[in-house]
């Protein structure tokens, strides 16, 4: 989606960059739950015409206040017929909003008991909730992750995604503070970089969030899953080209992994 809003160009700039699966969350401006099945079994189609499989549903799930679980769960029933029909066993989500009023711990039963219900809706049908950190919800830290997955990593449809950049705008050094914590939860990787004075996104391997270490470590302790680039890229310093900024993220991993 970061290299065009058009699912031919998507599909165009992973498999110039010799990406062999796209993790699906926007299309013409429409996000995930949003699309019709007709529309998403159209982008199949176009994907394996292309030879691209998919790594996951991208979607917003759980990016939604704490009242809002029954729609959430709406979607969610549609997210997993949508993660079928692409063929991938993730659909990734989020935590639920935190109230400027509010703090986490007062809201934690509340997160808990809404995400026990999203599990239940895909228990039984070979799909997965992949949880990404990210600022503003409950699993902003590495601790509040920590809590999320030692509460459901049990039930074997709740996983661990691990975004280095939110991390690192959330206040948390991601090498130091996170990974010890969350390294036997992770199923994935968000490849993000980011500045830790300014918070500001920078190429893979070219900010604060220890991808060489981190990375370097788990595929030794046998990390065979997926490395989602998400580059984030300001055109402000990146330039206004969308697939440009997207080609400048995949060669810097690249020549990170070169590197390992």
């Amino acid at each position: 989606v970061e290299a065009s809003k058009d699912v031919g160009d998507q599909l165009e700039a992973v498999r110039r960059n010799g990406i062999t699966h796209i993790e699906l969350r926007n299309v013409d401006g429409k996000a995930l739950h949003e699309q019709e099945l007709v529309s998403i079994r159209e982008i199949k189609k176009r994907a394996d015409d292309a030879g691209i499989l998919f790594s996951a549903a991208g979607s917003g799930l759980g990016k939604a206040g704490l009242d809002e679980i029954e729609a959430q769960v709406e979607q969610c029933r549609h997210l997993v017929e949508v993660a079928n029909i692409l063929g991938t066993p993730y659909i990734r989500m989020f935590s639920f909003r935190i109230p400027k009023d509010k703090t986490r711990e007062e809201c934690r039963q509340q997160v808990i008991d809404n995400i026990g219900k999203l599990i239940d809706v895909v228990k039984g049908t070979g799909v997965m909730l992949a949880h990404e950190n990210e600022k503003h919800i409950y699993g902003e830290t590495a601790e509040c992750c920590l809590d999320l997955y030692k509460t459901f990593y049990p039930t074997g449809a709740f996983k661990g995604v691990f975004d280095f950049a939110n991390f690192i705008q959330a206040g948390q050094k991601p090498l130091e503070d996170c990974w010890p914590l969350l390294k036997e939860f992770t199923e994935y990787f968000h490849i993000k970089d980011a500045q830790i004075a300014d918070g500001k996104v920078v190429p893979p391997g070219q900010g604060d969030g220890g991808l060489k270490e981190i990375l370097g470590e788990a595929i030794s302790n046998g990390f065979r899953s997926f490395l989602t680039l998400e580059p984030h890229l300001w055109p402000k310093y990146y330039g206004d080209d969308a697939d440009a900024r997207f080609d400048i993220a995949a060669m810097a991993l690249k020549d990170l992994l070169g590197e390992m």
